[in-house]
């Protein structure tokens, strides 16, 4: 299990990040451990939404052989995002042996400051190697402030 307690990353520029599962890119994402921040420890990884066209994402970097299940703990930060309308919700991408990103499951809708855990059902055979994308699909429309939806992922398990 991910737990996001091992890594630093503070700037939302894509990078690399090694955590204690393997490498992970972080786009438009850090790791947070701000109040605001909803976790289980001192940290979570904060995904930005989209205000205009760009949608943050966490994404392994390492393969997983026959990955059966994808288990995300998960919440919309106490952030205050701006007075407008809101469309808080993430997704689950999977990579089969290097091929496009395709969904898996529902997309799922994160409650404001409450921790829930959503499942995702894989089912990769035997010789498949999976890379996993959580896309934080949020959008907005935002007077003031403009920020973009930000939610927390505070844990992610990777079942074979």
């Amino acid at each position: 299990t991910e737990t996001f307690e091992t890594g630093t990353k503070g700037s939302y520029a894509a990078a690399s990040v090694t955590l204690s599962s393997g490498s992970w890119m972080f786009s438009d994402a850090i790791i947070g451990g701000d109040a605001s921040d909803i976790k289980n420890g001192a940290k979570a990884a904060r995904i930005r939404g989209s205000v205009g066209s760009n949608n943050g994402f966490i994404e392994t970097e390492f393969a997983i052989a026959g990955l059966k299940k994808v288990t995300v703990s998960h919440a919309q930060t106490n952030f205050f995002e701006g007075s407008g309308t809101l469309t808080v919700s993430f997704e689950v991408q999977v990579s089969n042996n290097g091929g496009a990103w395709t969904k898996v499951g529902s997309t799922v809708t994160p409650v404001l400051g409450t921790l829930n855990t959503a499942e995702f059902l894989v089912n990769a055979a035997a010789g498949e190697n999976v890379k996993v994308r959580i896309l934080n699909t949020s959008g907005a429309s935002i007077q003031t402030p403009t920020n973009q939806v930000r939610i927390n992922i505070v844990d992610v398990k990777l079942e074979q």
